[in-house]
């Protein structure tokens, strides 16, 4: 049997810690999870696990170019250059679409299920993430609103009381997209892999 494109060789190389590394990232999301439920704080390991996070992110990006230089290397049409592929992911607004249609490409049409349950978590995942960031700044500002116009504490108390449920709920929900968009894009990593470089899977263990 002929040996792999050093260019599918190098792919395949890249796959499995950004597989990895995705698998941290929902077991992350699972950690603080579990934090809020419990009312256990562990604040300086959680924020040590927040660069798992970055890890995730840098590593499915270098992946990800790879993917394409591969893709273009056997005529496959991406629509964008390696690098500006991977920036894609980074830039708002445009993270909501292009990546999905550049991975649409690199998956070819028999993932198109895995695709689309992964762009949806990912995308309501987003969301819901700003909506917490959102409540979080309210909740910062009314802590110090409190202390230079106390005369307003009344009716910011009652404002948190409805939106201390929505946000509870909102953070629930993001942990869970979270996790659910981490374990669908390392099954994408999976098949977009094998589909390039298809003399052999990355490794049984992290077969779809």
């Amino acid at each position: 049997m002929a040996a792999l494109e050093p260019g599918a060789r190098e792919l395949e190389r890249r796959a499995l810690p950004a597989q990895v590394f995705l698998v941290a990232c929902a077991g992350y999301s699972a950690f603080g999870l579990g934090q809020t439920l419990l009312g256990v704080t562990l604040d300086p390991l959680f924020e040590l696990l927040s660069l798992v996070q970055v890890g995730a992110a840098g590593l499915f990006a270098w992946w990800f170019t790879q993917a394409v230089r591969c893709a273009q290397a056997l005529g496959v049409p991406v629509g964008a250059a390696p690098v500006t592929a991977a920036a894609s992911w980074f830039v708002p607004g445009l993270n909501l679409l292009l990546p999905f249609v550049y991975a649409r490409r690199l998956a070819g049409p028999d993932s198109g299920a895995l695709l689309l349950g992964w762009w949806l978590s990912w995308g309501a995942g987003l969301a819901s993430g700003v909506f917490v960031v959102a409540c979080q700044f309210v909740f910062q500002w009314a802590d110090r609103r409190a202390v230079w116009d106390p005369s307003q504490q009344a009716s910011d108390e009652r404002l948190l009381e409805r939106l201390e449920p929505l946000f509870l709920t909102a953070f629930i929900a993001n942990a869970l997209l979270v996790i659910s968009a981490a374990m669908l894009a390392r099954l994408a990593v999976g098949a977009v892999t094998r589909r390039l470089a298809p003399r052999r899977a990355v490794s049984s263990v992290w077969e779809a």
